[in-house]
């Protein structure tokens, strides 16, 4: 499968390209995405099948290749990575993500979403009980 980078993204037209190993780019439909949308930003690493179409080549099947750690960060811990958030911080993070990703989201949507990810994140230990 032939590998890129997300070249564009366009989520309200649903369409962007992604640029091949040839350098020439391929058109990429919301729909041969294999993902959350939301991934698919310029310069993301892709894997993608391709196919040519009548009006030029189209990538399909796109989704995000795993990234790698940097190499200043690997192995590494720092103080902030280590510093387990209070469920309230926790509670704030969901809720700004929440209202930027679904701005028509209701207020008791918000809350029941809170309630399970924040039992979630206590089962991992993610944040004190």
């Amino acid at each position: 499968m032939p590998e890129g980078r997300v070249v564009s993204f366009d989520s309200v037209h649903g369409y962007g390209f992604v640029s091949r190993p040839s350098g020439e780019d391929a058109f990429m439909h919301a729909n041969d995405i294999l993902c959350d949308r939301h991934l698919i930003t310029p310069g993301v690493p892709v894997q993608f099948e391709e196919t040519e179409s009548e009006r030029g080549l189209r990538a399909f099947n796109v989704r995000p290749l795993p990234q790698e750690p940097s190499a200043g960060t690997a192995g590494t811990t720092s103080a902030a990575a280590d510093r387990r958030v209070t469920s309230a911080e926790l509670l704030q993070e969901f809720t700004d993500a929440i209202i930027f990703c679904a701005p028509s989201v209701t207020a008791a949507q918000i809350a029941r979403l809170r309630e399970r990810l924040l039992r979630v994140a206590r089962g991992h230990g993610w944040v004190p009980d």
